[in-house]
């Protein structure tokens, strides 16, 4: 009987030696997560800084010249660099290299569509002309991957106003006495004075001020 008990005894040891390391491991486990959540915290802050301030920069860019982002293509990334005017969008990604890190900057714009309501949609709307969405993407390479900081905001031409016309017929004449305007009715022709700066022929339909 006292063999049986001594066999019980070992037995139970071993099952909470095994229970302790099992223990043990998942705190060590626990331990070492903590430990690399800590040290990729500073690096993440960084990457969300660096998004905020590209973002800041781009808003303040289109406020002081809306042509910085009307001029953007859709689909192409940007960087914001300083001019003398201000802030403004360059082609392509911009790198920067804090702490050991480097951190992949861009900015990409696009046209906003708006419903009957006036509500902003994704698809089905009639763009808006004085509205741009930008989109700030920071990315960075930290422990064995890839991480990102996305930031989404809306800028809006509030300087001044903006009409779209894509349906012009006319062409370029100067008639000495519009035979169109003096019946009442709707112009087709405008009148091209020689380095006059309108530009006719880049979007057919439309007629447009050089360099805006």
């Amino acid at each position: 009987m006292a063999r049986l008990n001594s066999g019980q005894s070992l037995i139970e040891l071993l099952v909470a030696l095994g229970l302790a390391v099992t223990v043990m491991m998942m705190a060590l486990g626990i331990m070492r997560f903590l430990i690399r959540l800590g040290a990729n915290d500073p690096v993440a802050q960084t990457g969300a800084l660096l998004a905020k301030k590209a973002t800041e920069s781009a808003v303040e860019a289109a406020a002081g010249s809306w042509q910085t982002v009307a001029n953007t293509t859709a689909g192409v990334k940007y960087h914001v660099a300083t001019s003398t005017g201000g802030f403004t969008l360059a082609a392509g990604a911009v790198t920067s290299t804090v702490n050991g890190i480097t951190y992949t900057n861009y900015v990409m714009v696009d046209s906003v569509l708006r419903s009957a309501t006036d509500t902003i949609v994704t698809a089905g709307g009639t763009n808006d002309p004085a509205t741009k969405k930008i989109t700030i993407t920071s990315s960075w390479w930290y422990g064995g991957a890839t991480s990102t900081e996305v930031i989404e905001a809306y800028v809006a031409r509030t300087r001044n106003e903006s009409i779209v016309q894509t349906d012009w017929i006319g062409g370029p004449t100067c008639p000495g006495a519009d035979p169109v305007i003096a019946a009442g009715a709707t112009p087709t022709q405008f009148c091209l004075v020689t380095g006059g700066g309108l530009n006719y022929t880049s979007v057919p339909g439309s007629l447009r001020i050089q360099g805006n």
